[in-house]
């Protein structure tokens, strides 16, 4: 086992003034922040910074094969390499290559020490890794061909990671134009308070038994993906008060930012007794015998739809809320109950190919690391 620093220089970046607007307009020099060292093989990115802007700030370009650790907050522990010459801010350190190792290999190793990375985070109002723990963190350092060979295997898990994201991508567009492609019929177009009842009101479980079993959906427990990731079984007079009523089938949509614009929309389906009770929140549609549940959630579960609920908004800043009002005026069109069915049976096909393209993405990880495992 070697310390980093023992095998290679590291350095951090830094930050042009912002207000120095001839630091940024028509810069040529790429520049990251750690929000993007997560990208992995880095070759592009969000800003460019200028020569000015080089020159006047602790930034400075690092080259090829640059291994990346982001050390603040929320990304602190994130590991990318630069697959272009690049600057960075000061919230990243880079590792400078050398012949001694394999850059990528340092890569490949230090994507599997998050958890080890996290544990090493120190601070009060934020945790941060500093350049110091990074410099002092040791790892194995095998002959030069036994890297190359973690790096070959590696690099045939990245190749998968890279098909099954182009397939995700692909599958998310075919939905779209999908949905784009029964908008363009010429169906009747109908109000949502016409086919739904928005935010059904508590008063249709007040003669329930108040020991009755129910699911419980916190916000943080819909994902962003369309789904609800985690119902937990409370007996419902344990949710008294301020607490959003629903019912199995029911649309459930946030509706305070940035939940909203996350995509936090879920068909609430598998509820305990056919009963949920969530997050105050939430909007809740529940739709009449004139459409499918799941057709109005994927009309619905849209970053177009997202994009209009957005712009009406209401509220303070930070506490701004989609009002109910934009559901009940939202004009959906209404196909016949066997076209409906029809396209949810082609986006449910194009949902499992997400899903297991999802399935080789999520277990990338593992996989990785038992290639380690066996060299080291």
């Amino acid at each position: 086992m070697v310390k980093i620093k023992e095998i290679a220089e590291t350095s951090s970046g830094g930050t042009p003034l912002s207000s120095k607007n001839e630091y940024y307009a028509n810069g040529h020099i790429p520049w990251i922040n750690s929000g993007e060292v997560k990208q992995g093989i880095i070759t592009s990115t969000t800003n460019k910074i200028t020569q000015l802007g080089l020159d006047n700030s602790s930034a400075k370009i690092f080259p090829v094969n640059t291994v990346l650790v982001a050390m603040y907050g929320a990304t602190a522990g994130q590991v990318g390499i630069l697959g272009i010459e690049a600057s960075t801010n000061q919230a990243i350190c880079g590792i400078l290559p050398n012949n001694s190792f394999k850059s990528k290999y340092l890569f490949y190793f230090l994507n599997t020490q998050l958890e080890n990375f996290l544990s090493m985070r120190v601070g009060v109002a934020r945790l941060n890794l500093s350049q110091d723990v990074i410099k002092n963190y040791k790892i194995p350092l095998p002959p030069i061909e036994v890297q190359q060979k973690i790096v070959e295997e590696s690099e045939v898990i990245e190749q998968e990671i890279l098909k099954a994201k182009r397939t995700i991508d692909q599958a998310k567009n075919e939905i779209e134009m999908k949905i784009v492609n029964i908008a363009d019929k010429g169906y009747e177009n109908k109000k949502l308070s016409e086919i739904s009842k928005i935010n059904p009101s508590k008063r249709e479980i007040k003669d329930l038994d108040e020991d009755t079993i129910v699911s419980f959906v916190e916000m943080a427990s819909v994902s962003d993906e369309g789904f609800i990731a985690l119902k937990i079984d409370k007996p419902l007079k344990h949710l008294k008060g301020s607490y959003t009523y629903f019912a199995e089938n029911d649309i459930i949509i946030a509706k305070i930012t940035p939940c909203m614009e996350n995509g936090k929309c879920a068909l609430a389906v598998g509820l305990t007794n056919h009963i949920g009770m969530g997050s105050s929140e939430f909007h809740v549609i529940r739709v009449s015998d004139e459409v499918m549940s799941k057709f109005v959630f994927l009309l619905l579960n849209r970053q177009l739809v997202r994009k209009e609920a957005e712009q009406n908004m209401t509220g303070s800043s930070g506490h701004r809320r989609v009002p109910a009002k934009f559901y009940e005026n939202y004009k959906i069109p209404i196909p016949p109950i066997e076209k409906q069915k029809k396209l949810i049976a082609e986006i449910e096909a194009l949902e499992q190919q997400i899903a297991q393209a999802q399935a080789i993405i999520d277990g990338a990880a593992e996989r990785k690391q038992t290639i380690m495992q066996k060299y080291l």
